[in-house]
């Protein structure tokens, strides 16, 4: 997905949250129901979606290439990889610290 899609400043758009995209400003033909899509799915369910070429599925769903839509940012983070920093810290989870 590109904004600006057919100038000169038109530029891949790799991710957004739903209220980052302004389905609008995306061509009726085009993109627009897609992306009205996407966002809605993300919107309603707090999952994350994407859009992308059929022929790079593989791609599109490990996130290396299309666009991702996120849900809006969780208030902390509940997990993923850990940063070097965190090295040798015990492992919290949750607000309490338990599982």
């Amino acid at each position: 997905m590109y904004a600006e899609y057919g100038t000169p400043r038109e530029h891949p758009i790799v991710h957004a949250t739903p209220d980052e995209l302004d389905a609008g400003s995306f061509a009726a033909g085009s993109m627009r129901p897609k992306i009205k899509a996407v966002c809605a799915f993300s919107s309603a369910t707090g999952r994350p979606s994407a859009i992308g070429a059929l022929d790079e599925l593989e791609a599109v769903v490990t996130g290396a290439r299309g666009t991702r839509i996120q849900p809006a940012p969780a208030q902390f983070h509940t997990g993923g990889p850990k940063s070097p920093e965190d090295e040798g810290r015990p492992e919290r989870h949750g607000p309490s610290g338990r599982r």
